[in-house]
């Protein structure tokens, strides 16, 4: 009966996690995918931004693939398939890791863990995928399938280097000659990639830079970008220190796992991270209950186990139904309104355009065709610290004269921009107002004002 609650519980979380919304990323994510589908190579210089100035080493090219080819064949039913299938296979992995402790803990360790991973689960982006590979790195730290994991994770996301980290650590802390072999293994792994070594640099160029100034990855004590992150780190402090009293984990399980714990309280996208760690670093440590003897089951308990994973199914389907139809925004997301891109598109409006960094892909998807971008999500995969830094003092209104510079045609920003009245003191026509972003260009013309869209944008609509 307790595994069937467990189920019921597990169906009930994967429907929530796994249902589909739109974040900033998508767009490019399943735009490059389709890109590659369609030429069968990957570009090394990027074919939408005219201020890209390096070579792009996109370490997230499989991902974009799979996303793509998923939305090719299968539409949004397909995405949905893909993020239900890696949540399902992430909670099993958790589940396995306290098989050993009491029936309530393993159930609120499954809900803990998918509240401390929630701010990864809402995209569609290969986090997700660096959940479950993690999670999978820590259940097995020596098993000799990982180099063959290890080559796949490195075309799919960054966060191998977590991964290998905690296989470092085992393996130095304790050493053996098969955990050796397994991290060099690893290691050389990575390399199996379209970029071989250039894939290491552009991933430790990109950490050297730094993403402190993107939310997801300030620290926790940044408490103007929000408390919550501070509040759950120090709830995993607590439940690793009260697991220490119960739990006879070795010296490498603690010691990775307060070494994840510093790196969350540097960075709070890593905090999901983190509470993978503490449940399968330590869990599988509790120390061994009394087995007791499994009674035979009969009619009126298995059908008391069936009614709840029968609601739960409902449940999990209610919420990823919607999806099917399109993915709606997530809570929070800054995207310009509908009719923002059909004025770009009814008027026919190209060339280069400054844009604001989270419109950027967006941009890509609807109007990239139009277009040619000055920035978007990519950051320090495309754009040298320069340019980057460039857009943010333009942002700022430190540099009004930046778009000229750059031989610009449209400046797409929000309403809100200091940078908008600047503009237009220097010769620049506001074309297009709407609640969120002001589209401003060189030509003079009538204004268009454009109108609110709630719930929007809905992935693959404007």
């Amino acid at each position: 009966m307790q595994g069937m609650t467990r189920l019921a519980v597990g169906i009930v979380l994967t429907g929530w996690v796994a249902a589909g919304v739109t974040d900033t990323d998508i767009w490019g994510h399943v735009r490059f995918g389709l890109d590659f589908l369609a030429s069968g190579h990957l570009p090394w210089h990027d074919p939408y931004s005219f201020t890209s100035d390096q070579a792009w080493i996109n370490h997230e090219w499989l991902w974009d693939v799979l996303v793509g080819a998923l939305y090719q064949f299968g539409g949004l039913t397909g995405l949905l398939v893909f993020r239900a299938a890696l949540a399902a296979a992430f909670l099993v992995v958790v589940d396995r890791a306290t098989r050993r402790a009491p029936a309530w803990v393993r159930l609120v360790t499954l809900l803990a863990v998918t509240l401390a991973s929630i701010g990864q689960w809402t995209s569609t982006r290969p986090q997700l995928a660096t959940l479950l590979l993690y999670a999978i790195t820590l259940s097995s730290p020596d098993a000799m399938g990982l180099p063959a994991l290890f080559a796949v994770w490195a075309n799919l996301h960054g966060g191998w280097i977590m991964g290998l980290g905690a296989l470092v650590v085992h393996a130095v802390l304790r050493p053996t000659r098969r955990r050796g072999l397994v991290v060099v293994a690893c290691g050389l792994a990575t390399l199996l990639n379209p970029y071989g070594f250039r894939l290491w640099i552009g991933i430790a160029d990109a950490i050297h830079r730094g993403w402190a100034d993107v939310t997801e990855w300030a620290p926790i004590w940044w408490l103007s970008t929000g408390s919550a992150p501070l509040f759950l780190w120090v709830a995993l402090v607590l439940v690793a220190a009260g697991l220490s009293s119960v739990v006879a984990a070795d010296r490498p399980a603690w010691i990775w796992t307060g070494l994840s714990l510093l790196a969350a309280a540097r960075s709070r996208r890593l905090l999901a991270l983190a509470s993978i760690t503490i449940v399968a670093e330590l869990m599988p440590h509790w120390p061994a209950a009394r087995l007791v003897p499994r009674s035979s089951i009969n009619g009126r308990v298995l059908l008391a186990g069936i009614v709840p994973v029968g609601v739960a199914c409902w449940a999990a389907v209610s919420w990823l139904a919607p999806g099917r139809t399109c993915f709606p925004p997530a809570a929070g997301l800054h995207a310009p309104e509908t009719d923002a891109v059909t004025f770009i598109r009814d008027r026919n409006i190209r060339g280069r355009a400054v844009i604001y960094f989270d419109y950027g892909e967006y941009a890509i998807w609807h109007v990239g065709d139009r277009l040619s971008l000055s920035i978007d999500n990519r950051r320090e995969t495309v754009y040298s610290d320069e340019v980057v830094q460039a857009h943010h003092r333009f942002y700022r209104g430190l540099d009004p004269e930046y778009p000229a510079r750059l031989n610009a045609d449209v400046v797409w920003v929000p309403r809100d921009s200091v940078t908008i009245e600047q503009l237009e003191t220097r010769g620049w026509v506001r074309r297009f107002a709407g609640p969120r972003s002001v589209i401003l260009l060189r030509q003079p013309g009538a204004l268009v004002i454009g109108r609110e869209s709630s719930g929007s944008p809905c992935f693959p609509n404007p």
